[in-house]
């Protein structure tokens, strides 16, 4: 873990003018006072503190919520706070709640229905929230505490401007300036106030829509902020789910919010352009609690298993981390095709319980599965692939290609399924998925001709584009 450093120093050094090594993902300096670490480039720009100790303010612009909702979509060129201007701790709920109001009203949306919308989408994929906990916090409250007025503005985020990535080959889209403002709101909070399970997962929703916009490399360095805070709270060693069901609502989202950095952290080393070999989180021991959907408030997730599923793919996504290290050849293709046949069962098993929808659209689970599949199955043929290779190796070899083949089918029927339905959008691993399959498709129609023809080609960049921001020009495809 030493071996990655921030390019800035952490905010507390900065705020404290102390000398930081930089290391993610928490640096010498916090770890060894267990301060709150931050390596947010919001809070590396932010000026120092004034003489009384209070952070600079980081404001909206006055227009904000007159300007209109398309401001909302725009690039965030035009966001900038004005002014450093000190904001005492006593007034600092008061201004988020005031930012929480105008950008409400900027979207004409009340907070309930804004709650009530982010429940049916995105927190199917990332369920980190209480239903129950967070409208019990909402009826009590007309000012909301500021760690709670940050995490109902990142619903709103998700609520008003989905997160979708720029084409392909296209130039990176801007970055969404609420996002951006989140960005620096967040590191304002974190300076001002101790450490909060609403701060952190304020910190994990935001590295989920930097990932489901196509910047895992950025998202990774963001949930290595979430892992210092987390080790800062001890929420790793939380334990089992205990107490009233009020308080199972509250440790469910304890632990799903554990689970869901060590998720993420996954699914972003899997798409990071530079190779990075081992996560920086360790998977739960055998007695922690699993997580669950935190849907009609079942903390317990006996109706319902989607997360934990995806937390067995992200495990046996581990176990494949793993046996590419192995030096010894043979060993590491025996591991290779045990793990293989793992996540295999685990596809059998998660199929056989979505039932019917399970061809109609990937859940979160079946996504990883398959998106581990297509990782490791290249593995086994880089693996393979020697000059003496024995007539055994090259049957793998032919095997593992006409597995990933049956994969780009599965990705193309399902892509297919999404482009004609009205119904819930695909989950933000899906587009991996797809731009994996184009990947394997293209060196499929090069060595393997008739494998798939240029209808099939078609249908993969038609699906690619109905996930991305922009519609990808046709010259692009050649």
């Amino acid at each position: 873990m030493d071996a990655f450093k921030a390019d800035h120093v952490c905010g507390t050094c900065k705020t404290k003018k102390k000398r930081c090594d930089k290391i993610l993902p928490i640096c010498g300096y916090c770890s060894k006072r267990s301060l709150s670490c931050s390596y947010d480039t919001a809070a590396a720009a932010a000026d120092d503190t004034d003489p009384a100790g209070h952070a600079p303010a980081v404001l909206l612009p006055r227009d904000w919520h007159r300007s209109g909702s398309n401001r909302l979509h725009g690039d965030a060129s035009g966001i900038a706070s004005p002014p450093a201007a000190s904001l005492k701790v006593s007034s600092l709920d008061a201004t988020i709640n005031r930012h929480l109001t105008n950008v409400l009203q900027d979207i004409n949306l009340p907070i309930e229905v804004v709650i009530i919308r982010f429940f049916q989408g995105f927190h199917k994929w990332l369920p980190i929230i209480s239903p129950r906990t967070l409208r019990d916090q909402v009826s009590q409250n007309i000012l909301y505490l500021a760690d709670s007025a940050l995490l109902l503005l990142t619903m709103a985020l998700f609520v008003e401007c989905p997160p979708k990535a720029p084409p392909r080959d296209g130039p990176e889209a801007a970055l969404n300036p609420l996002f951006v403002f989140l960005r620096m709101l967040t590191a304002q909070v974190q300076t001002e106030r101790p450490l909060s399970l609403r701060l952190l997962q304020t910190h994990v929703l935001l590295a989920a829509y930097e990932y489901a916009s196509g910047r895992p490399e950025v998202a990774y360095v963001s949930l290595n902020t979430c892992v210092g805070m987390a080790q800062a709270m001890q929420i790793p060693e939380y334990g089992k789910l205990r107490g009233e069901f009020g308080e199972l609502c509250r440790s469910a989202e304890i632990v799903n919010t554990w689970w869901a950095i060590v998720i993420l952290q996954r699914l972003t080393l899997i798409e990071c352009r530079r190779q990075i070999a081992t996560p920086t989180t360790q998977f739960p021991n055998a007695v922690s609690p699993k997580p669950s959907d935190l849907v009609n408030d079942q903390p317990d997730g006996s109706l319902h298993r989607q997360f934990e599923r995806q937390a067995e793919a992200a495990f046996l996504f581990d176990q494949f981390l793993a046996a590419r290290l192995l030096h010894d050849d043979a060993e590491k293709i025996a591991e290779l095709q045990r793990v293989d046949n793992e996540i295999l069962r685990l596809l059998q098993t998660v199929m056989r319980e979505e039932g019917a929808a399970s061809h109609n659209r990937f859940s979160a689970a079946s996504a990883t599965i398959i998106r581990s599949l297509f990782a490791l199955n290249e593995e086994l043929i880089a693996a393979l692939s020697t000059p003496n290779a024995s007539e055994k190796a090259k049957d793998r070899i032919e095997f593992s290609k006409s597995a990933m083949h049956n994969l780009i089918r599965l990705v193309i029927d399902t892509g297919v399924h999404s482009l004609s339905s009205s119904t819930e959008p695909p989950v933000p691993c899906f587009l991996y998925l797809v731009r994996t399959a184009i990947g394997h498709a293209k060196s499929a129609v090069a060595t393997h001709p008739g494998t798939f023809d240029a209808g099939d080609m078609d249908l993969l960049w038609r699906i690619e584009e109905s996930l991305t921001s922009s519609r990808r020009r046709n010259e692009t495809r050649e």
